[in-house]
């Protein structure tokens, strides 16, 4: 499954952090007007805890 996340650039790191801690695949898919990364992550049912991290430091668009 994917889910596409808008990253501000001051989480970033610690969104990298959870990305790499938890083996998720992802893919920089562009920015917004106001310079926020969009990021696709695929993940399955088993990284739901890692997900909602994620959703702390970001804010989903799926």
């Amino acid at each position: 499954m994917k889910i596409q996340f808008t990253v501000d650039p001051e989480n970033i790191v610690a969104f990298a952090d959870i990305l790499a801690g938890d083996e998720l695949k992802n893919e920089i898919v562009g920015t917004t007007e106001e310079d926020y990364i969009l990021i696709d992550v695929y993940y399955s049912r088993d990284k739901q805890e890692a997900l909602e991290s994620l959703e702390d430091l970001a804010e989903s668009d799926d």
